[in-house]
C-alpha cells in the first residue's frame, strides 16, 4: 500500500516520474508492482510512479509561448 506515501529508496523502485504541481515531490502516485518484506527486510520493493516538482522557468517558458502563439 504504498500510494499517497513519500517514496523510499530502501522500499521502492521508480518506474515513472511525472511533473506535476498538485503533489509534494516524492509522493508515491501508483503502485505499478507490489512490494514484500520479510519482518525488517526488504524482499523485493514496490515499483512506483512518483511525482516531481515542476520547474517555474519551464512553466513561465510555457506560458511565454503560448501567448505568442495565439498573438
Amino acid at each position: 500500500h504504498s500510494e499517497g506515501n513519500i517514496f523510499d529508496p530502501h522500499l521502492h523502485e521508480v518506474m515513472e516520474i511525472v511533473e506535476t504541481a498538485k503533489h509534494p515531490e516524492g509522493t508515491i502516485l501508483e503502485e505499478l508492482a507490489k512490494g514484500y518484506k520479510s519482518k525488517h527486510r526488504t524482499l523485493r520493493p514496490a515499483r512506483v510512479k512518483i511525482a516531481k516538482k515542476v520547474i517555474e522557468k519551464e512553466l513561465k517558458e510555457k506560458g511565454e509561448n503560448h501567448e505568442q502563439n495565439q498573438e
